[in-house]
C-alpha cells in the first residue's frame, strides 16, 4: 500500500532522531564536565585554560553562582573544606547548571517536540483524519507535558544534576589540599565523563518512552474506543542483545489492550516502555489491515502468554 514507503521512512527517520539526539547528549554532558573543572579550577586559583582548553563561551559568567562565591572567598585547605561541607546540596546543583546543563535540557525539549510532530505524521500518512493537529488538544499538551517533565525533567536532567553535585561535594572534601588544584579539577571532570555511559542509558530510555507516550496519546486521541488500529511491536528481531520478552512480540502486532496488561519486568506500561531500560523496539499504532504492508502478523494470546512466561520464570 502507498503509506507502506512513508512509514518506513518515518520509522527511519525517527531512529536518526533518537541516535543524534544521544550523541549531542553526550556531547553536551562532556562539555559541561570540563567547564565544571574549568570553573572549579579558577575559584581554586588555577588557571582554567591549563585544565582544559577554553571552547566557545566555556567558563561563561565564572563565580557566578553562590557556591562558587563561597570557595573563591577562601584560601587555606581546611576552610576550603569546611566550607564545603556546610554547602547545601541545592548549593552545588545550581552550580551545575550554570555550568551548561541548560543546553542539555534545551536540546532534549527540542527532539521531544521533534518526535511528537513525527508522531502525529505517521498517523496522517495512513490516512487518518485530524491527524495533524491531534497533541494540540489541552488534555493530550497536559500529559506530553507531564511525560516530559516527570521523565526528563525529574528522571534524566534532575537525577544527573542531583548525582553529578554529590560526585563533586564528595570529590572536594576528600581531595582538597592533598591534591594539588588543577588535578584536583580535572580528577572531577574525569569522574563525570566516567558517568555518561549510565547518563546516556538513561537518556535513550527516556527519549525511547517520549517518543512512544507520544504516539500513544495519538492514538487514544484518534481512536478512544481502540478498534481502528494495532501496535506494532517492531525494531531488531535477532541478536544477543534482545531481550526473551521482547522476542516473543516483536514482528508482531496486538490490541493495545493485549499488551498494556504485560509486565515487562523492569519500568512502567509496555505501551510506553516496551521491554525496559534501554530497549531499542519501538511500539507503533497501525490500520489493522496494513499490518501485512510492514512485514508484521497479528499476535496471538500464546504470543503475549509467552513473553509473561518469560518474566514470570526469572522471578522465580
Amino acid at each position: 500500500m502507498a503509506e507502506r514507503p512513508g512509514l518506513i521512512r518515518l520509522l527511519e527517520e525517527r531512529e536518526a532522531l533518537q541516535a543524534q539526539a544521544l550523541e549531542d547528549f553526550e556531547r553536551n554532558l562532556l562539555a559541561l564536565s570540563e567547564n565544571i573543572a574549568r570553573r572549579l579550577g579558577s575559584v581554586l586559583g588555577v588557571d582554567p585554560d591549563k585544565i582544559f582548553p577554553k571552547r566557545g563561551d566555556d567558563g561563561r559568567d565564572v563565580g557566578a553562582t553562590d557556591f562558587e562565591a563561597r570557595l573563591d572567598a577562601l584560601d587555606e585547605a581546611a576552610q576550603l573544606r569546611a566550607s564545603v561541607l556546610l554547602a547545601s546540596l541545592e548549593e552545588i546543583e545550581d552550580f551545575v547548571e550554570a555550568c551548561g546543563l541548560d543546553r542539555t535540557r534545551a536540546d532534549m525539549r527540542d527532539t521531544v517536540g521533534r518526535l511528537s510532530a513525527l508522531s502525529e505524521q505517521s498517523f496522517q500518512i495512513q490516512g487518518v483524519a485530524g491527524a495533524v493537529g491531534a497533541l494540540d488538544t489541552v488534555s493530550a499538551e497536559a500529559l506530553l507535558v507531564g511525560h516530559y517533565e516527570m521523565a526528563i525533567e525529574d528522571g534524566l536532567v534532575g537525577i544527573y544534576r542531583t548525582q553529578a553535585a554529590q560526585r563533586i561535594k564528595e570529590a572536594l572534601v576528600a581531595n582538597i589540599g592533598l591534591v594539588p588544584a588543577n588535578r584536583l579539577a580535572q580528577d572531577i571532570a574525569a569522574r563525570e565523563e566516567r558517568s555518561l555511559g549510565n547518563s546516556r542509558t538513561e537518556a535513550r530510555t527516556r527519549l525511547a518512552q517520549a517518543d512512544r507516550v507520544a504516539h500513544e496519546v495519538v492514538r487514544q486521541t484518534l481512536d478512544p474506543e481502540g478498534d481502528q488500529f494495532l501496535i506494532g511491536y517492531m525494531g531488531p528481531r535477532s541478536g544477543g542483545n534482545i531481550r526473551p520478552f521482547c522476542s516473543k512480540l516483536v514482528g508482531k502486532a496486538f490490541k493495545s489492550e493485549e499488551l498494556e496488561g504485560l509486565d515487562n519486568g523492569q519500568v512502567g506500561n509496555v505501551l510506553t516502555s516496551a521491554g525496559g531500560y534501554n530497549c531499542r523496539h519501538y511500539l507503533i499504532p497501525i490500520r489493522a489491515d496494513s499490518i501485512g504492508d510492514l512485514g508484521l502478523v497479528r499476535g496471538t494470546e500464546e504470543d503475549t502468554a509467552a513473553a509473561q512466561g518469560v518474566n514470570k520464570r526469572a522471578k522465580r
